[in-house]
């Protein structure tokens, strides 16, 4: 489940690729269209929905969900985008720190966002039973010491992520380049496959 939402916060990090390019062009912010009314009615009437719902927060409460958050991104996102940096030598070290600093603090703007639609289709998808159990485990002894210990596992992750981030990007190119022509994107200091 943690890793769907790293991937989700990663792809968003993804979009960062124009503007390390040189793309000046700033793309107008979106919002996620509205709920359908009726479903969201219809939720709010069900007061199995309700439950699941309340237990979907307190799993979210119990995983301490904001701080694994930001502590992943401060361990990770600094190796992401220093692997995508390095690639487009022109820009300045000021930049690199104003990028880094404005994606934290999108990650921290985004996750309770990230965590509420994800508690409503826990509560859409899970049995009460399921989430109760898992309430059950992460808000014993045993749950949170393993959430108190999450924060080193980002650390050992971001050692990982040196080694695989620059072959992930180089597996995303040579399958991008697949389907498209590379040859059309912006130079990098490296060569993109053709």
């Amino acid at each position: 489940m943690k890793t769907g939402l790293v991937l989700a916060a990663m792809v968003a990090m993804l979009g960062c690729g124009p503007a390390l390019a040189g793309d000046s062009s700033r793309p107008e912010p979106t919002t996620a269209p509205p709920v359908a009314a009726q479903a969201e009615a219809a939720d709010a009437a069900d007061p199995g929905f309700q439950r699941r719902e309340t237990l979907a927060r307190r799993y979210f409460a119990a995983l301490h969900f904001q701080a694994i958050m930001d502590n992943m991104m401060k361990s990770l996102l600094p190796v992401l985008l220093d692997s995508e940096i390095k690639r487009y030598p022109s820009v300045p070290p000021k930049f690199r720190q104003a990028l880094t600093d404005s994606a934290l603090e999108s990650v921290s703007d985004i996750t309770p966002l990230i965590a509420d639609e994800t508690v409503k289709a826990m509560a859409k998808l899970y049995t009460e039973e399921e989430l109760a159990k898992l309430v059950e485990f992460y808000e014993s002894p045993t749950g949170q010491t393993i959430m108190t210990k999450a924060p080193q596992m980002s650390g050992l992750m971001s050692g990982s992520m040196r080694v695989v981030a620059p072959q992930m990007r180089d597996r995303m190119m040579a399958h991008l380049c697949k389907k498209i022509d590379c040859r059309s994107l912006p130079k990098s200091v490296e060569s993109h496959p053709s």
